[in-house]
């Protein structure tokens, strides 16, 4: 049985070291709060407290350092965050992997948030996009700025500097990265308050209603003939479909049901994570039984038809556009 004492000033000023190991007094003016002595005469106070049904224990601090009244109220201050729900011992572990707040720099920042929460928490395709907005238009700015010196001032300068040089939209996009940013630097208490806070977006966005005409939609699969493999098929599908670039970049034969007229999209290949089935007209029907096979270990098949599928396309100019089809147009004695 743990022994139990006043602990007063004089008494923890007396104690004495133990022959080996530790021993610990239990003050009886506050349940909980504990002095411990090590053989060496090392003196520390701690309080005991359950969190999620663990019996748990938090280091206030040293004596003399710290003396018995302030080490009482450091314990309760301890035992209001366990009330909160918050564990106090854990909370003081994460807080000795943050830097000082002069060290932690935007850039440092944006190494942390990128790959303890945008990579374990997103798609790869979120990561890469995350990384490359960050990296091409905040990071140059604020570098090795230490994040509590960046002011609302400071962001709303870099959101305007965006939209000067026409990007309206990536300013929006990059705001709302920042914003994400920021409140996942306060939630880790390596910030007090965000910059971010009540600044606003600089452009409305519209929703896209345009819509290809009869005549253009003729025009568009005379290009898609004139472009070939791989961009002419893939860009039929995607006419023909409706879905996502990546997912019918990524579209392989076993996902494909052509007697039943049916796509099978898995989960793991759509952008919300859920799988879907995308009913096939005859003409996408058309075009899938056209596209060239492969030899694998099981024979002939399409396992991954879309030669380009390893290239960064989401980066890449779409090869048919205006200028294609004015030449087709051309190539068939179309000059108006």
């Amino acid at each position: 049985m743990m022994p139990t004492r006043k602990l007063t000033d004089l008494f923890v000023q007396r104690a004495k070291a133990p022959a080996r190991g530790r021993i610990e007094y239990f003050d009886a003016a506050f349940p909980g709060l504990a002095l411990r002595v090590t053989a060496k005469g090392g003196k520390s106070w701690c309080t005991f407290y359950r969190f999620n049904g663990r019996l748990r224990r938090f280091t206030v601090g040293t004596y003399p350092a710290i003396k018995p009244a302030q080490a009482r109220r450091e314990a309760a201050a301890a035992l209001e965050r366990v009330r909160l729900g918050i564990d106090p011992a854990e909370e003081k572990r994460a807080r000795r992997h943050i830097p000082a707040p002069d060290q932690d720099t935007f850039s440092v920042l944006v190494r942390d948030y990128l790959e303890m929460h945008v990579r374990r928490n997103n798609r790869a395709s979120s990561y890469a996009e995350a990384k490359r907005d960050l990296e091409a238009n905040a990071l140059p700015r604020w570098h090795n700025r230490p994040i509590a010196s960046i002011g609302p001032g400071d962001a709303i300068r870099l959101i305007d500097a965006i939209v000067e040089r026409g990007a309206e939209i990536q300013a929006n996009r990059t705001l709302a990265r920042l914003r994400a940013l920021f409140n996942w630097a306060v939630r880790k208490h390596r910030l007090q308050t965000s910059p971010i806070s009540g600044i606003s977006p600089p452009t409305k966005e519209r929703t896209r209603d345009r819509a290809l005409s009869d005549d253009e939609l003729r025009w568009f699969w005379q290009a898609c003939d004139e472009t070939g493999w791989p961009f002419g098929p893939l860009f039929k599908l995607l006419l023909l479909t409706a879905q996502r670039r990546g997912e019918v970049a990524g579209m392989a034969w076993s996902e494909l049901d052509l007697h039943n007229r049916v796509w099978t999209i898995p989960r793991h290949k759509a952008k919300n994570n859920l799988a879907h089935e995308v009913h096939l007209s005859e003409a996408t029907i058309e075009v899938a039984r056209s596209l060239p096979h492969v030899i694998n270990d099981e024979g002939p098949t399409i396992a991954r038809p879309w030669a380009y599928q390893q290239t960064d396309h989401s980066r890449s100019r779409f090869p048919i556009g205006a200028y294609t089809i004015s030449a087709v147009q051309r190539r068939l004695g179309w000059h108006d």
